[in-house]
């Protein structure tokens, strides 16, 4: 059975596809109520400039504030990610979403899990991921996520990874293994000090350091894209320049397979870039070489791929 699998894996490099792909970068306000009338919103917008997909960034239904979460209720979240379900239905248009999602009846401390939810153009959910990789301002208010997946999206082989995930590479390579040739990867980027970039430092950061900062930000994702030879759709949250604690510092995108941005968000701007992703090109060379019989890790991967969850069509 889990032959098979692999075998799925490598047939799955061989599709050809296109995939209208739409970015929503947006301004976080710590009102449930307004960002999903934003994301709703960006849904209308991006039908009507021909996407197929729209992605959001990290906790975007909720906004990525954790004493703001934990104000809410679980009966408030879920109202507000059926909302956004009914749109996409209404709309005919996927999305992948980030969220607080509820653990079973709510009645888990802490009660949320941190996801990327993928929504069908249906309004149905397809998939959901859970943050593996939790941050301190994470840990107030989620549990870490267990087991990775894959989704198709029109047809389409993907993944999600959420924020610090990231840093781990490993949380895109076995998806790709297990078939995925787009990554939606879902953010609200902080420095290493849990603060956003754009968020004065002491002392003073001149440009050029931001701009090496924003850089070092751009490179981690261009290399899961190049290292595994697949397409990685980029959501963050923007820049706040009215509160610089809230927020992220933007820069959202889409990487092709050889590690080249094709599409960029500004750093405080709200904006919804596009690209039509042809996903033949996402032929996942390098990431198929861990399952080479002759190297020494193959079995470290074949193990961890039994915690990718893979559709049955």
């Amino acid at each position: 059975m889990f032959a098979s699998q692999i075998s799925r894996a490598l047939v799955r490099g061989r599709q050809a596809h296109t995939l209208s792909v739409a970015v929503s970068q947006l301004v976080q306000e710590e009102c449930m109520d307004t960002m999903v009338t934003k994301i709703c919103h960006s849904l209308h917008e991006a039908k009507a400039n021909g996407a197929q997909v729209v992605a959001f960034p990290e906790a975007s239904i909720t906004s990525y504030s954790p004493e703001y979460i934990k104000s809410l209720g679980t009966e408030a979240v879920s109202k507000s990610i059926q909302r956004v379900r009914t749109t996409c239905g209404e709309v005919g248009i996927s999305a992948v979403v980030g969220t607080v999602t509820v653990i079973g009846d709510g009645s888990n401390l802490p009660p949320y899990y941190n996801s990327a939810l993928v929504i069908g153009k249906a309004g149905e959910v397809i998939a959901q991921h859970d943050k593996m990789m939790l941050v301190p301002p994470d840990e107030s208010f989620c549990i870490p996520g267990k087991s990775l997946n894959t989704f198709k999206v029109d047809d389409v082989p993907c993944g999600a990874i959420v924020c610090h995930d990231k840093r781990f590479p490993e949380l895109v390579r076995l998806p790709v293994l297990a078939g995925a040739r787009v990554m939606f990867y879902l953010s609200c980027e902080l420095w290493h000090d849990d603060f956003p970039l754009p968020h004065p430092r002491d002392p003073a950061w001149s440009s050029e350091r931001m701009e090496r900062e924003l850089s070092v930000y751009r490179a981690q994702i261009q290399a899961r894209a190049v290292e595994n030879r697949v397409w990685v759709v980029k959501a963050n949250l923007a820049g706040d320049r009215r509160n610089t604690l809230s927020g992220s510092h933007g820069i959202s995108c889409i990487v092709d397979p050889t590690g080249i941005i094709v599409a960029e968000a500004g750093v405080f701007s709200e904006e919804i870039i596009y690209h039509e992703i042809n996903v033949e090109r996402a032929c996942a060379s390098y990431a198929l070489k861990s399952l080479n019989e002759n190297y020494a890790l193959r079995d470290m991967w074949i193990e961890g791929l039994k915690k990718v969850n893979v559709p049955d069509s």
